[in-house]
């Protein structure tokens, strides 16, 4: 459901229409992010997605055309600007370390480890002082 909204949003030439599926979509989406068990997501997206955004395109709308004006120019700059960011974006996915079944790469390095070790020797529920404040040679990370 949802490429099928989103193909009718990219082919339909009315903004009114237009509008009103990208409010669709953003419910279609909070939908599926409800299934992902994401309810905080799911309530963003149908806030923000479907409540604030279709408010204010209606209200661009009443000040503007209803319908988009044909261009007659070459679409062929979007389009080497969209796969040049692609590429980029998937290069810069490269670099990132590998997955292993069951091990989160976040919770396998170093400092990970440091911090589950000594996580309830530096931290008081009482104090105000922090984890990395407590430790000096980790004062200037970050």
């Amino acid at each position: 459901m949802l490429a099928v909204t989103a193909l009718t949003v990219v082919r339909t030439r009315s903004l009114f229409a237009i509008v009103a599926l990208s409010g669709v979509f953003s419910l279609l989406s909070a939908l599926l992010f409800i299934t992902w068990d994401a309810v905080d997501v799911a309530f963003t997206e149908a806030a923000v997605g479907a409540g604030i955004s279709t408010v204010l395109m209606l209200g661009t709308l009443a000040l503007t055309s209803r319908t988009e004006k044909t261009s007659h120019k070459s679409n062929l700059i979007p389009l080497i600007a969209v796969v040049l960011t692609g590429a980029a974006m998937i290069y810069g996915t490269l670099d990132m370390p590998k997955l292993r079944f069951g091990r989160y790469p976040s919770t396998d390095t170093r400092w990970a480890r440091l911090f589950k070790t000594n996580s309830r020797r530096y931290t008081c529920p009482k104090c105000s002082n922090s984890y990395f404040s407590k430790l000096p040679r980790l004062r200037h990370i970050g």
